[in-house]
């Protein structure tokens, strides 16, 4: 430990000297960091040490006595969070600007319109938004309300009741048309999920007066 000790020596001359020692010993820190990020700024580099997902790492560093330290980081990292939904804007509401971005509706738009765009979520990080537009006119909403798709999240068959369906279109995330079919005539009609892998899709449902009706689904099996 650090103190005071003394030691008696011969000199060159042969007599005996005393010598006293003070010996300061400096401590070793050990400090532990915490830090948090986005999901977009990985890898994150710290010390030599690279992040490539959230945890704790250890680095060796110098101290300003010039004894070595050790600092533990731990680094929190915020998910990019993606979202998706719909809009029906009638006619008569366009011009229209999705809220947080400069993208505005108008009527040159076509009827039927797929955006993504990135809004900043609560945690200060990007969030990927994707977004389905349609302009509708008269009749939508009596559609709306009598349109019923079970079950959701579905795993084999989705069933649609709703009469007087003329076609129907399943959606994937990238925009790409991935089913069609028309209308059977009856009240319910079951779409086979087989050939489509888990995830989210958007269900498109177009009536024999030309209403489309547009609604997100989940398949899981």
């Amino acid at each position: 430990a650090a103190g005071t000790q003394s030691a008696t020596l011969t000199s060159i001359s042969g007599c005996d000297s005393t010598v006293a020692m003070t010996l300061t010993v400096n401590p070793a820190y050990n400090v532990t960091e915490a830090r948090t990020v986005c999901e977009g700024e990985l890898p994150y580099a710290w010390n030599g040490v690279t992040f490539t997902a959230a945890g704790t790492q250890s680095a060796t560093l110098t101290s300003i006595s010039g004894c070595d330290s050790t600092v533990a980081m731990t680094l929190v990292v915020l998910i990019t969070v993606e979202g998706f939904d719909t809009l029906s804007l009638h006619i008569s509401n366009i011009p229209y600007e999705i809220p947080g971005t400069n993208i505005i509706i108008t009527e040159e738009t076509p009827n039927f319109s797929f955006y993504q765009y990135l809004l900043e979520s609560p945690g200060g990080c990007d969030s990927l938004v994707n977004l389905w537009v349609s302009i509708v006119g008269v009749g939508i909403e009596d559609m709306e309300e009598n349109l019923l798709i079970y079950p959701n999240p579905a795993s084999n068959t989705l069933y649609i009741k709703q009469l007087n369906i003329d076609e129907i279109r399943i959606y994937n995330m990238a925009g790409q048309v991935v089913l069609t079919t028309t209308g059977n005539g009856q009240e319910v009609q079951a779409i086979s999920m087989a050939n489509l892998s888990d995830g989210p899709y958007l269900l498109t449902v177009r009536s024999k007066k030309g209403n489309i009706i547009r609604k997100i689904f989940n398949i899981i099996k």
